[in-house]
């Protein structure tokens, strides 16, 4: 398969980003002020491009390198007849920090010192700007800092956070407390982890990047690189094929009160474009399927023939939507253990793999829990999958191997192959939290694994196509209305759409809603 778009959005660590830093100053010969420039004339560039009426600015300068990046927007915003106020945290700092600093009082720039507890941030400024701290936060602001932040956040002005809010770990996505609440963030030089993931979407706001004319290739890097989830171009289909070209899933699940799941599953299954799906459930289920999909096939799972010469036939098999955690789900697992071929694992089956008794590695499925289920994989606590959501998906990709795909905010897929590096999904909205998506992406997956399609492959267009899908009907439905079976009904849109010329440009989705990365 071929990714659409021909350029790598690679996401960095703060470490890889101070590495890149160290690079581009002393190999490249570009100067840390040169860079600190760059960054604040662009960043300056964008809220005028945001907010074009604005005829004052707030600065928010902390004493790191970040403030002076808010330095050199305050020189901008002089220079442009725009009124500044200027607020610092503390003296710079670093020397970089400093020159900026000295060339914005030169200019007859007048800043004043933060005091906590005795006043608030001043009135003046349309737009509020957050130069505080920047990349590096491992804990809660405290102090100084910490205070500011707090009444950046009570204020009603928007707020453009420079490179990352502050208080936002950019590793992990974990917005500490407290943590600028950005309208816009402006992002420099390299694309950071914990702004696709995690808390990143709802603090930094609109998210923009900036190269600062250093684009990232990798090269001289020793180390892995995660990166942003593509769409890739769909293979033409042969006019002289029949049903089973298009391969063949076999989806268990359904138990008592479920029968939706499967119903989902089965549906994006076919609408993802797979030749024959048959659901293997109850026989109450199995009985009435074809009145809710007539293209279904069923089978009941207490005919044990028909399930071994099923299970023989099968392409790929997806187990768990709907099944429970009960007798019935553990003897529906046990059918399905010997089957080798690819599989796809979900829902109760995770929950069931999550105990000692049925804990395995396999190399060739797909795990897709949610941070709930992932918990369980891992025997700790829900938060603790949401403190660290790229490690997690790592660690339940090594413990039980295949892929791991850790749903969520920003989605994370991670290879066992791979462990250094993991694949993120920058679409999806908070409509998709509501029951039964689980099940639409488990249907997409069985699909694409039976087309024979590369195992890593399928994890990331799956999961991008069901992203995709979600924004498309969001945008015409609203994001409060959505549920699974919208999803279901736009996979067409999405096929249309990037099989269609309007896609293959660089970074150009015509048809599609905005990817949250502004470049």
């Amino acid at each position: 398969m071929i990714p659409l778009s021909s350029s790598n959005k690679h996401l960095l660590t703060a470490r890889q980003v101070r590495e890149f830093e160290r690079v581009v100053i002393e190999e490249h010969g570009i100067p840390g002020s040169e860079l600190m420039e760059r960054a604040g004339k662009r960043a300056f560039h964008r809220i005028r491009e945001c907010y074009g009426g604005i005829s004052s600015l707030l600065v928010l300068c902390g004493s790191g390198n970040n403030g002076g990046d808010g330095y050199v927007v305050a020189l901008c915003a002089l220079s442009q007849g725009i009124d500044v106020q200027v607020v610092f945290t503390g003296e710079p700092k670093t020397r970089d920090a400093r020159l900026m600093h000295q060339r914005y009082l030169g200019q007859g720039g007048v800043v004043r010192q933060y005091n906590p507890g005795v006043e608030t941030i001043p009135d003046e400024g349309d737009v509020i700007v957050d130069a505080i701290l920047g990349i590096g936060v491992w804990e809660s602001p405290r102090g100084v800092a910490g205070v500011l932040i707090q009444d950046a956040n009570e204020d009603s002005r928007p707020v453009v956070a420079l490179d990352v809010p502050s208080g936002l770990n950019c590793d992990t996505g974990v917005a500490y407390s407290p943590c600028i609440k950005a309208s816009v963030t402006v992002s420099f030089i390299a694309r950071k982890i914990g702004c696709h993931t995690g808390d990143g979407y709802d603090f930094c706001g609109h998210l923009i990047h900036e190269s600062l004319d250093v684009p990232f290739d990798g090269n001289g890097f020793a180390e892995s690189f995660s990166e942003l989830v593509v769409p890739w171009e769909l293979p033409p289909r042969i006019h002289n094929s029949h049903k089973r070209s298009y391969g063949d899933v076999v989806i268990f699940g359904g138990s008592k009160g479920m029968f939706g799941a499967v119903l989902l599953a089965g549906r994006a299954a076919m609408r993802a474009g797979c030749g024959l799906v048959t659901v293997a459930s109850t026989k109450e289920h199995a009985g009435v399927l074809a009145v809710h999909c007539p293209e279904l096939m069923s089978l009941d799972l207490a005919e044990h023939d028909q399930v071994h010469k099923l299970l023989e036939r099968a392409d790929t098999v997806v187990v768990g939507p709907g099944l429970g955690n009960g007798v019935w789900a553990q003897d529906v697992l046990k059918m399905v253990n010997d089957y080798d071929g690819p599989m796809v694992v979900d829902a109760g089956a995770l929950r069931l793999l999550a105990g000692p008794e049925y804990r395995q590695k396999r190399d060739n499925w797909i795990l897709t829990p949610h941070p709930g289920e992932a918990a369980g994989l891992l025997d700790c606590d829900t938060c603790d999958i949401q403190n660290d959501r790229i490690e997690s998906a790592r660690e339940i990709a090594g413990r039980y191997g295949g892929i791991c795909i850790l749903k969520g905010s920003g989605t994370v897929i991670a290879n066992s192959r791979y462990r250094q590096s993991c694949k993120i999904c920058d679409r999806g909205n908070p409509g998709m939290a509501t029951a039964g998506m689980g099940d639409v992406l488990s249907g997409i997956l069985g699909a694409f694994l039976s087309f024979g399609w590369p195992q890593n492959d399928c994890a990331e267009f799956a999961v991008w196509v069901h992203s995709g899908a979600a924004d498309l009907a969001a945008r015409r439905l609203t994001e409060y209305s959505l549920v699974a079976t919208d999803v279901i009904d736009f996979l067409p849109a999405v096929y249309r759409s990037i099989s269609g010329e309007s896609l293959r440009k660089e970074n150009g989705w015509e048809e599609f809603p905005e990817a949250r990365d502004g470049n």
